[in-house]
């Protein structure tokens, strides 16, 4: 059976989004399904993820004014004097489904949309062909911080046009039980709703020993550097920590963001032996496992959250979690796996991290319990039938997966 995912663009390595359409992509395809990807737009970042999908026996196209067909088709509706009856936005949209629909002229069974932010165009192209629509939304509708600047006017525009197209889709599927909600009591969706946990890899044996940086506890960060992943948050609070216990450590991996010149000057991070270091991240599966593997707890403060792959990758790993409570991470770290706090208070997530520095029976009780749980919501034995079983819903295919009825999320939600 054929899938087409579609996406804007791939955002590079530190795109939770672009990670999750190929760990399901890579799956389906050893699956023995027949996997492709659409993209609108070139990549934002330098990114492997369209190398790594045609690695993994997946075909990635790109739907855009520049390539052959739609330039063709472009020139003949030039020629023919359509162009100058219509706006230009008007015309951007007609061109962009044109391409979409010959694009899709083989009709997969499901289109499944990725989060594709600001080109819905391949919504009514995909209806007019019959293919069914699933719209996957990997972000919370809304910031977390009312009276922020999360709650900024394009969002909020987006998620209006949105709206608009979500009577073509044949069903809107999110990451956790709590996301669903939210997208169906702030959008006004009354569709068709699934979840589709993500799917994490099982780590695999790192090519390289864990780094461990010293005695004390290590705890560890991986995201963007960024306001809205808390960097900041975190460090201030890790600062307190230090005060309070000595000797503990914080690694911060990823990739830069537009605070990284702020934390490039942060006494906790100059000096000859900091207790606050940025290390890379490394490539590969194996560097990434390492990075885990060299760590105690796992810390996420953002400000606004989906379902982030970073907790459930360190869950995958045996880690204890402090995380904020934002988006849909309360239906992942559940009371005996880590601990939550209200995002943007440093002092509350000092006082997170020093419970679990003080404690290292607690730590391993949560370690092990974070293990249980990716196993059972978001291992690849996990998601994988979840993820078939919606497909075949909605392509009308009998059949489907007994094992995808023992997920908890699994089934339609209401």
């Amino acid at each position: 059976m054929r899938v087409t995912f579609c996406r804007r663009n791939f955002w590079g390595r530190a795109s939770g989004g672009d990670e999750l359409l190929f760990n399901y992509a890579k799956h389906l395809r050893a699956a023995g399904w027949e996997p492709s990807v659409l993209v609108g737009r070139p990549d934002e970042y330098p990114n492997p993820y369209r190398e790594l999908l045609r690695a993994a026996g997946v075909s990635v196209a790109q739907v855009s004014r520049a390539s052959p067909v739609v330039g063709a088709y472009r020139a003949a509706r030039k020629l023919a004097g359509y162009v100058r009856r219509t706006t230009p936005e008007h015309e951007r949209t007609r061109i962009l489904r044109f391409g979409y629909g010959h694009a899709l002229w083989r009709r997969p069974a499901v289109v499944h949309v990725v989060d594709l932010w600001q080109n819905l165009d391949v919504i009514p192209a995909a209806r007019a062909r019959g293919v069914p629509v699933l719209y996957q939304d990997i972000r919370a509708p809304r910031g977390e911080i009312k009276g922020s600047d999360l709650h900024n006017a394009d969002l909020a525009a987006w998620y209006e046009r949105l709206a608009g197209q979500l009577p073509d889709c044949a069903a809107v599927t999110a990451l956790s039980p709590r996301l669903v909600r939210r997208f169906r009591e702030q959008v006004g969706y009354r569709g068709p709703t699934f979840v589709i946990p993500p799917l994490v890899e099982d780590p695999v044996v790192a090519s390289a020993p864990p780094e461990r940086l010293g005695d004390g506890v290590t705890f560890g960060f991986a995201a963007r550097r960024e306001r809205l992943k808390g960097t900041l948050v975190l460090v201030d609070a890790f600062g307190e920590l230090v005060r309070r216990r000595p000797g503990a450590l914080l690694r911060l991996a990823g990739s830069p963001g537009d605070e990284e010149d702020v934390l490039a000057r942060h006494p906790l991070i100059i000096g000859a032996d900091p207790p606050v270091r940025v290390v890379p991240f490394g490539e590969g599966a194996g560097a990434k496992s390492s990075f885990f593997k060299g760590l105690d707890v796992f810390v996420l403060a953002s400000l606004t959250e989906g379902t982030p792959m970073s907790i459930i990758e360190a869950m995958a790993h045996g880690l204890p979690v402090v995380a904020t409570d934002v988006g849909g991470v309360a239906d992942v770290v559940s009371e005996d796996v880590g601990v939550l706090v209200p995002p943007g208070n440093v002092s509350a997530l000092a006082d997170g991290l020093e419970r679990l520095a003080a404690d290292p029976g607690l730590r391993a009780r949560m370690g092990r319990a974070a293990r249980l749980r990716y196993e059972r919501l978001f291992s690849p034995a996990a998601v994988l039938p979840v993820l078939l079983d919606v497909y075949r819903k909605l392509a009308g295919v009998p059949g489907g997966e007994p094992a995808a009825a023992a997920h908890p999320w699994a089934g339609p939600t209401t």
